[in-house]
């Protein structure tokens, strides 16, 4: 840089967000435009510079440290420990270590999501099959939703998500996005008769019984009518679906027109009898899984991939030129 942009610098400070400066240089129209010109391709070259620091591994994996052991630590202070790990205190670097613990925040916020969304799993086996066969849970969805004080639409995207990320540590036999374990007509018949009387024991009582009536007589008519209702079942479970939570709408439309009964619990309860079905063969499994599941190895560090464009530099006050 030349040494009249340098003094220019060096007598102001200077934002810059992007490419535009916030900063006014002297002289002439085609001076300034000059001068303008040859800040920018240095802000060019910085941010290049960022784009590698920021992704360097080192400079990750110590901002991560920082952020599981003190979520709450100051940006200022945990900064300054990234330099010392890394060795580079260059301004250039301050910049981007700011940047990146606060993008490791975020990734840790994700983390303790996800290890509370497994303990709920492990307490409730039904919701937790519902979700490894399905990507979704609406019951843990209603429940998230209050508990963590985010919209419906981020936690189905963040658990929706999170069971594609479940792969990772699942054997190859057990990668069950593209098809499920094949069952008889028989089995599924019998599932239908244990999903309503284990339903029946637990929904009928006092408290619950006017929020889940419906719910409970949809489970009759559909035990009731085993011999029309097993074949769809066993059908679905048995064929590969690129979305099983999609082709659940198709399923329910074609039972509901073999029963000519539109009720609007009958999505719900096929839901729960393919779970029923399919817990004795893969319950336990997926339960010990969610169990061993380490939250840190499910969700990607921070800039992970080169997106298009560039962050913007953030160029702190009264640091003067760039480094």
């Amino acid at each position: 840089m030349s040494s009249v942009s340098s003094q220019v610098l060096k007598q102001q400070n200077m934002v810059v967000r992007t490419y535009q400066m916030g900063v006014k240089f002297p002289g002439t129209r085609e001076e300034r435009r000059a001068l303008e010109r040859e800040a920018n391709q240095r802000i060019k070259g910085l941010q290049v510079q960022q784009e590698d620091i920021i992704r360097e591994k080192t400079a990750v994996q110590a901002s991560l440290n920082l952020a599981r052991s003190d979520y709450r630590k100051n940006p200022k202070y945990a900064i300054n420990e990234i330099s010392k790990v890394t060795k580079n205190s260059r301004n250039i670097a301050v910049s981007a270590y700011s940047t990146l613990f606060t993008a490791s925040k975020i990734t840790v916020d994700k983390e303790r999501k996800v290890a509370d969304f497994f303990s709920l799993l492990l307490k409730m086996p039904e919701r937790a099959m519902d979700w490894f066969v399905f990507g979704r849970s609406p019951i843990l969805e209603n429940y998230l939703v209050k508990k963590w004080e985010v919209s419906r639409i981020y936690i189905i995207n963040f658990i929706h998500g999170l069971r594609r990320q479940f792969d990772k540590i699942c054997p190859s036999n057990l990668k069950y996005n593209s098809s499920l374990p094949l069952l008889s007509q028989k089995e599924v018949e019998k599932s239908i008769g244990t999903c309503y009387k284990k339903k029946c024991r637990e929904l009928t009582t006092p408290e619950l019984m006017k929020k889940t009536e419906n719910f409970v007589l949809i489970l009759q008519t559909l035990q009731t009518n085993t011999g029309i209702i097993a074949p769809f079942l066993t059908s679905w479970i048995n064929t590969m679906h690129s979305s099983r939570w999609k082709s659940m709408e198709k399923l329910r439309d074609e039972v509901a027109e073999a029963l000519g009964n539109k009720n609007r619990s009958l999505f719900s309860a096929l839901r729960t009898i393919i779970v029923f079905a399919l817990f004795p063969d893969i319950g336990m499994t997926v339960h010990d899984l969610i169990k061993k599941a380490q939250p840190e190895k499910l969700i990607n560090p921070p800039f992970r991939r080169r997106k298009k464009g560039r962050r913007p530099i953030l160029l702190l006050m009264g640091k003067g030129i760039l480094l």
